[in-house]
């Protein structure tokens, strides 16, 4: 019924733009059973300055895809209806998946106008490594005589989204005059943001951000600081997300901030020292202040009385001995 409605169209609009210039064969009478399938001939010639407006062909044997555009996430099943019709005066057609992602199912169905369809249903789960890729469905059709035409091709590319994720590369390279952060991330979508001691990085003239997509997948960008900058530099921060989720890689700067450093190791040190310094001083004041001189002349007065004693000895030894 389309077919002839297109045909009915087209005989009109060739009609209508010059009729002296278009030449349509069509049969005016046709004997056939009823209930049987029947093949209508026609055929139009035209000018060559007409030919641009033919360019598009309809083809009523082109197999259809369901759905016909394709967004879903990683790891959703995913399923994909290919049905192209089956005339009674061709043997239904092979169906064809490109490339055969997951299981297939295959019936012949019969839809409202009676209009005999194959069907192939194609179930596989989405991934990222499907990006970019074209899927497939291809019509061949054999004739009663064994001959085949050549195939009838439909064809999406699936957008799989998928969350971001900050690649091991990414990283910091100091020269004499600046420093390079290249923060490269995977995800679709995949945006960037650098956040500078805690606040959002704005392109500026003290501050060079440079983003580049390397593909549909794969975003790169690069924070550009000079010296003054980074001495002060406390934290930078490279965030990538999308609607399903977000990442974050902090950069560090030990090799980069050596005046931040021995500036804390001299102020530690200092008041290392003078903790000490203060710790000597008051023991010292404490023993001055708590100093007892009854105890030490008793020690004195000791001292004395044992000397005495020792000497008492040694002079009676000596006596005997005379």
């Amino acid at each position: 019924m389309a077919g002839e409605l297109i045909l009915f169209l087209i005989g009109c609009l060739l009609k209508e733009v010059n009729p002296s210039k278009f030449e349509i064969s069509l049969l005016q009478t046709i004997d056939v059973f009823r209930g049987s399938c029947v093949t209508i001939p026609c055929s139009f010639d035209f000018e060559d300055d007409y030919k641009e407006h033919f360019n598009d062909q309809y083809n009523p044997l082109l197999p259809t895809l369901t759905p016909s555009t394709l967004e879903v996430k990683e790891g959703d099943s995913v399923s994909l209806t290919c049905s192209a019709p089956a005339p009674s005066n061709l043997i239904a057609p092979t169906l064809t998946w490109s490339p055969t992602l997951g299981g297939i199912q295959e019936i012949l169905q019969e839809n409202q106008a009676k209009t005999i369809f194959k069907t192939s249903v194609l179930k596989f789960t989405a991934s990222r490594l499907h990006i970019g890729q074209n899927i497939s469905c291809s019509a061949v059709y054999k004739k009663r005589d064994g001959s085949s035409d050549a195939p009838l091709t439909t064809s999406l590319m699936p957008h799989v989204l998928f969350p971001p994720w900050i690649l091991a590369s990414s990283n910091c390279i100091k020269t004499e005059s600046q420093i390079n952060c290249s923060c490269e991330t995977m995800g679709n979508p995949s945006m960037i943001q650098w956040l500078l001691d805690g606040q959002p990085v704005n392109q500026s003239g003290k501050v060079t951000v440079i983003t580049e997509p390397l593909n549909t997948t794969y975003l790169r960008s690069v924070v550009i600081l000079n010296q003054a900058q980074h001495r002060y530099l406390s934290s930078l921060v490279c965030i990538s997300f999308n609607s399903l989720g977000s990442v974050s890689k902090q950069f560090h700067f030990e090799n980069f901030s050596q005046d931040k450093q021995l500036m804390f190791v001299f102020i530690s040190t200092t008041v290392i020292l003078l903790v000490l310094v203060w710790v000597l001083v008051f023991v010292v004041r404490f023993k001055k202040t708590h100093h007892n001189p009854e105890i030490d002349t008793l020690a004195r007065k000791k001292v004395s009385c044992t000397t005495e004693g020792d000497i008492y000895v040694n002079t009676s030894e000596m006596m005997y001995d005379t």
